[in-house]
């Protein structure tokens, strides 16, 4: 077993049957990440009360130190998980029959690296059949480990029926908005005027179709908008359309070009067109351009609209 690198059993294979399962001591935990289960004292003649039994689910089975060898503490019992995960409570169910090996004092200890364990909570627990909890400040971890010190364990053993380990609920990333108008772009150009943020190109409230907004860039055809991501943005967004002020003239086509990429174009827009939604993905995308061009038909007042344009990542 040793040459062949292979996980040691709970107990010899010949104790095995339908009802008496014999587990690897190693790589047993499918579901909560948990890879090995390690202790420095277990009972595992005929099958009984190995390590592993802590974490079956199991609460009519136990873990319990070495019959033979009471009074070895500390005693420890250590779940190793596959990847380093953020814990922050340890639940303790003692054994439901008998009270050999009942913990009342223990220690809870984390580590990275299997080598350096670090306290994280102490404290005792009475000496019952109850479920004990104990919370203790979030920790990053690979390696979680009960600890049972000197005088700990009821009779001079440990044991456990059941042991579990609880992390916390990874934080999903918010995502975040930047509005180009709180950007400085690479370059820009404009057929006239000058590019305003936040406000039209005449220096009025940017309004499409009547309504009022507060947030974007305003534009005259022909132009042309730059700004560089470096692949740290994830979407780009607006609403676009000939701005209300020229009233029922001007006639633009917006343009969003990717890394040299067309990705949305608008058609031809006038000033009662339906203001147009812009949602395109940046994701790893390093050049985002902005063009506005004259419809084909003369840049007389051609003031356009990106409201609202934002990154997000």
């Amino acid at each position: 077993i040793k040459s062949l690198n292979v996980p040691l059993l709970t107990a010899p294979i010949w104790f095995g049957s339908d009802y008496n399962i014999i587990k690897p001591t190693d790589g047993i935990d499918k579901v909560k990440g948990i890879i090995g289960i390690t202790t420095n004292s277990q009972e595992t003649s005929s099958a009984y009360d190995p390590a592993i039994n802590a974490f079956d689910g199991n609460t009519n089975s136990i873990w319990h130190s070495e019959w033979n060898k009471p009074n070895q503490f500390p005693y420890n019992i250590t779940a190793k998980y596959a990847s380093p995960s953020t814990f922050f409570k340890l639940t303790y169910l003692p054994r439901q029959t008998g009270d050999n090996g009942i913990i009342t004092n223990y220690r809870i200890l984390t580590s990275l690296d299997g080598v350096t364990f670090t306290e994280v909570a102490t404290g005792t627990w009475a000496k019952d059949n109850t479920e004990k909890t104990v919370n203790f400040t979030p920790t990053l971890a690979k390696y979680v480990r009960l600890e049972v010190p000197q005088g700990g364990g009821t009779n001079g053993f440990a044991s456990a029926s059941e042991i579990k380990i609880f992390e916390t609920d990874p934080v999903t990333p918010q995502p975040v908005t930047t509005y180009l108008s709180d950007m400085d772009w690479f370059s820009a150009t404009t057929g006239w005027g000058t590019i305003q943020k936040d406000r039209s190109i005449d220096g009025n409230a940017l309004k499409l179709n009547n309504t009022a907004y507060t947030k974007g860039l305003s534009t005259h055809a022909n132009s042309e908008i730059v700004y560089k991501l470096d692949g740290q943005y994830t979407s780009f967004g607006a609403l676009v359309g000939v701005d209300d002020e020229v009233g029922s003239v001007g006639s633009v086509e917006f343009q969003v070009v990717v890394d040299n990429q067309v990705v949305f174009s608008s058609g031809v827009m006038h000033n009662y067109t339906e203001p147009k939604e812009v949602n395109v993905n940046l994701t790893g995308k390093n050049e985002l351009k902005l063009i506005v061009t004259d419809g084909q038909d003369g840049t007389n007042s051609d003031h356009a609209d990106w409201v609202n344009a934002r990154l997000i990542k």
